[in-house]
C-alpha cells in the first residue's frame, strides 16, 4: 500500500493485491486518519484480508510524532485483524515497486489523458478506469487472466460490516508481529519506532529485517548475505511494551 501525491489538492492511496492484481483506491485531499481508515475499510471490504501489508513510512501509517515504542492506528488496526505490517525502508519507495506499476499505469492511462475541471470531477471518473482495469487488463504476472478472473479464484474472507463496529475503543495493541526493513546507518545502527538499535559497523550500508513480536515482547533482528542466502540472527533482545496485549481473536487467526 502506498500515498502519492495526484495534483495539487488531492493524493492517492493506493492498495494492491500482490496474488490476484486486484487493487483499490482512495482519492482524498488529505491523508488523516479517518481518510486511510476508510481506506482500510474499502480494501479488506473488496480484496480480502491478507496475510502481510508492505507500506512506506509516511505518518499517515507509523503515526509519526517522537516518542519511543508508540504504536500507530494503523498499525493497531491491522494486528487486531491478524494482519502483519512491512514497513519498507525509509525514503526508498522504489522498494514498493508493484504499487508504483500500478501508479504509472493509473497516469498514463486514466490521469493524463483527461483533463479534471474538478476534484469531485476525478473521484466521480476514477470508477472508469477501474472497471478497464479489472475487466479488460491482463497484468503480465497473471498470464492472460484479468484481475477479476484471478479474484475470483482465490476468494478471501473479508471485513464485514460486523466487523467494524465490533472493533473496540481505544483499539488495544493486539498479538502479533510488526515488521520493518531498515538500512544499517554508517555508525551500525537502525531506528525502530523512533529508537536506534545498534546491529554492528561491519553491516553498515547494508539492509536488516526487524520484526516486533507483540505477545512475546520480543525484538529480533535478520541479517542475509545475499539474495540467495538464508536470514540469520543478529540480535535478539527483549522489547518492554508499557501496555496490555490483548489475543489475537479466533476469527482472524491465520491457518
Amino acid at each position: 500500500m502506498s500515498l502519492s501525491a495526484k495534483g495539487a489538492q488531492s493524493l492517492c492511496l493506493s492498495h494492491l493485491d500482490l496474488e490476484t492484481r486486484d487493487f483499490s483506491q482512495t482519492l482524498s485531499t488529505d491523508k488523516t486518519g479517518d481518510t486511510v481508515w476508510g481506506h482500510l475499510r474499502q480494501s479488506w471490504k473488496r480484496l480480502g484480508f491478507p496475510a502481510f501489508l508492505q507500506v512506506d513510512n509516511d505518518s499517515a501509517f507509523s503515526g509519526g510524532g517522537k516518542a519511543k515504542r508508540a504504536f500507530s492506528q494503523f498499525v493497531r488496526r491491522c494486528l487486531y485483524v491478524g494482519v502483519e505490517p512491512i514497513f519498507l525502508p525509509v525514503a526508498e519507495p522504489e522498494r514498493n515497486g508493484d504499487v508504483e506499476s500500478l501508479n504509472r499505469l493509473w497516469n498514463r492511462a486514466f490521469w493524463n489523458r483527461r483533463r479534471f475541471k474538478s476534484f469531485r470531477q476525478v473521484v466521480r471518473t476514477a470508477p472508469d478506469f477501474y472497471h478497464w482495469y479489472l475487466t479488460r487488463y491482463r497484468p503480465p504476472k497473471l498470464r492472460g487472466q484479468t484481475p477479476a478472473q484471478a479474484r475470483a479464484a482465490r476468494p478471501r474472507p473479508q471485513m464485514t460490516a460486523a466487523h467494524v463496529r465490533a472493533l473496540p475503543s481505544p483499539l488495544p495493541l493486539t498479538a502479533g508481529r510488526v515488521h520493518f526493513i531498515r538500512k544499517v546507518s554508517a555508525d551500525g545502527a537502525i531506528t525502530i519506532l523512533n529508537e536506534p538499535w545498534r546491529v554492528g559497523k561491519r553491516r553498515a550500508g547494508q539492509y536488516v529485517w526487524a520484526t516486533i513480536t507483540t505477545h512475546t515482547r520480543r525484538l529480533t533482528i535478520y541479517h542475509r548475505r545475499s539474495a540467495q542466502a538464508a536470514w540469520r540472527i543478529v540480535k535478539e533482545v527483549p522489547y518492554a511494551i508499557d501496555e496490555p496485549v490483548a489475543r489475537l481473536k479466533s476469527e482472524f487467526k491465520r491457518k
